[in-house]
């Protein structure tokens, strides 16, 4: 019941909200704790009432009453709020003067509040009277089969105290700056934002902390709650009562007689060439969010065609019909198992494009890739050592070649398989030059890339090559730019890795992944590192009889992490791992802090 959830609200908000800032001023808390009273009264007749299937005409219009009560007051709640604040004051003289001149900033909003309080008091003793004369208490309210009513445990993630919240602050203002920053504030273009995840995470808390924070910035704003079942003539008068409350509500008042269409083209026309704020809560359906769209203006401010950014983060749906019109697309996120759709070199604004299957899309949608000339992100998965069609490895290095061509600047290549190899990039025509960072995940060369070594602007680097050479160690030290260098050897070397005096000299973090602990590190190498991780078998180890070496001449180092592999390896062979490797730890002058960890997989895989 409409006037129901909204007492509910209201009693939410005075208890958490209002009334620790109406304890503050003389005279008003026991006015407040009068009306709480009062409102809960009024909330459990309510709750007797929606077990009822039908009411009689008095209890509807007392109902509606409550209901258009609670809308003008809780207006009055949000605008006390937002003008007192939650101001945090520091601590000391300078913390003392700052609250008083805060309480004095908002004095008069303060007795505002309270001269409204009061007028509200007499116009919920008057609805009080009412439903005294109605006799609602009596039986002729009440049912036989009355059951216990279950309150939506999103109530209390929409009214959370602010200051009950813990860890909000990060994804909430993030979910600000991707929509207020640019040109979709300036130019008020429609982006649609998506807070997916598992049951009790926090999501309608955090949709609501970013209202909270930002609504006042928007033209109007509304929520609303879809329920497995889809009400869409409900769901639309809710939205309509939130972008339309400086009107009394009279359009929510007449759009109960509408059906649904009347009320998307009224919804539509309220939202054209304004900026709004819609959250739709606990959609679960394509279908459904097919409907509620409709009510969405798609033209100048409100046009779809201006969408800047999509996430699917669970890909059991299509792409969306039309996606290559989007000519203001810049992001582009989906969840593994998405398919390249064709005719993407459309997309020229795209800027990053994420995690979508090559191998699985259409050969032509591959090819356009090198269309995208404002690319800067590509992250791709990669599956298949030797593709059905040998044009994807054709098509695909010959887009990476014009995409590097115009400035590309990461790159991503994973496979959810272990151990695939992209071979077929060893070996690319043009190097892509102002990449700064490039990634691999359970793929891997058969040698390292004689393009890597030119890339002058690299700082992030995940190689995984099946062999090492000596020059390729020699080669990849001379990269001036590179901070953050992770290294995985598939394959068993015997012989030494050498990090030369003169390599690596801006390097901050290095990880080592290698069956064999075989580094050995020259005086004045790495300079700047700072953290070093080292993985490697203790089975191999003790074969071998190899350590690492020379780990006291990283002259900054400040954290080493050890990895060592059980796999195969007997309870003294792992003591010993771990006892030769802390002495070579222990040779360092500083000390640096040690963390060791033990894995139960074995290496040979990257």
């Amino acid at each position: 019941m409409e006037a129901e959830s909204a007492v509910g609200s209201l009693l939410m908000k005075l208890g958490g909200l209002l009334a620790d800032e109406c304890a503050r001023l003389k005279g008003v808390q026991g006015e407040v704790l009068s009306l709480q009273s009062e409102l809960k009264s009024m909330y459990a007749l309510l709750q007797k009432c929606a077990t009822r299937e039908k009411l009689d005409v008095q209890v509807k219009a007392w109902t509606k009453e409550v209901r258009e009560l609670v809308y003008d007051f809780e207006d009055g709640v949000n605008m006390f709020v937002h003008e007192i604040g939650t101001e945090e004051h520091p601590g000391g003289i300078k913390g003392f003067f700052s609250s008083i001149l805060h309480r004095l900033k908002t004095l008069g909003t303060r007795h505002n509040i309270a001269e409204k309080i009061q007028e509200l008091k007499s116009r919920v003793i008057e609805v009080g009277e009412q439903r005294e004369r109605y006799m609602f208490d009596d039986g002729s309210t009440s049912s036989s089969n009355d059951q216990a009513i279950d309150i939506d445990p999103r109530l209390s993630a929409i009214f959370a105290e602010q200051a009950d919240l813990v860890g909000i602050d990060a994804p909430r203002d993030e979910l600000v700056r991707r929509l207020v920053e640019g040109k979709a504030r300036h130019m008020k273009r429609c982006m649609v934002l998506s807070i997916f995840g598992i049951g009790g995470l926090g999501k309608t808390t955090l949709a609501h902390e970013v209202r909270r924070k930002i609504g006042n910035q928007f033209d109007c704003q509304a929520y609303a709650s879809v329920s497995q079942t889809v009400d869409l003539k409900k769901i639309l008068l809710v939205i309509l009562s939130g972008v339309t409350k400086n009107d009394n509500n009279e359009s929510v008042k007449v759009g109960e007689t509408w059906d649904e269409e009347r009320l998307i083209e009224k919804t539509r026309e309220l939202l054209y060439q304004k900026r709004y704020l819609v959250i739709i809560d606990d959609i679960w359906s394509k279908a459904a969010w097919d409907l509620l769209k409709c009510a969405l203006p798609e033209n100048n401010n409100g046009e779809l065609k201006c969408l800047e950014t999509i996430v699917l983060r669970n890909y059991s749906w299509e792409l969306p019909r039309g996606l290559t019109r989007l000519k203001h697309l810049r992001h582009l996120h989906v969840h593994e198992d998405g398919k390249l759709p064709e005719g993407i070199g459309a997309l020229l604004a795209l800027q990053r494009l994420s995690k979508f299957n090559i191998c699985d899309s259409p050969v032509s949608a591959v090819q356009e890739l090198g269309n995208l000339k404002n690319l800067k992100e590509l992250c791709i998965l990669w599956e298949q050592d030797e593709p059905s069609d040998e044009r994807y490895k054709e098509y695909f290095s010959s887009s990476l070649v014009k995409l590097s061509s115009y400035g590309l600047r990461s790159l991503s290549i994973f496979s959810r398989r272990r151990s695939t190899s992209v071979e077929f990039l060893e070996s690319l025509s043009h190097p892509p030059y102002l990449l700064r960072e490039f990634w691999m995940r359970n793929t891997y060369f058969q040698k390292c890339p004689k393009w890597i070594a030119p890339l002058n602007r690299l700082t992030v680097l995940k190689l995984d090559v099946w062999e090492l050479e000596d020059a390729d160690m020699r080669l990849l030290g001379e990269l001036p730019a590179l901070l953050y260098f992770v290294l995985w050897v598939v394959a068993l070397r015997k012989q030494r890795i050498v990090i030369k005096g003169t390599g690596f000299q801006s390097l901050n973090a290095f990880h080592l992944w290698s069956g064999l602990p075989c580094l050995t590190f020259e005086e004045r190498s790495m300079p700047k590192l700072k953290t070093l991780k080292l993985s490697f078998s203790a089975c191999e180890a003790e074969s071998y009889g190899s350590t690492h070496s020379g780990i006291e001449h990283l002259q900054n180092l400040r954290n080493v992490e050890v990895g060592i592999s059980k796999v195969d390896a007997s309870g003294s062979s792992i003591e010993v791992a771990e006892r030769e490797i802390r002495h070579a730890i222990a040779k360092h002058p500083d000390n640096p802090k040690i963390n060791i960890l033990y894995y139960t997989w074995a290496f040979g895989r990257c």
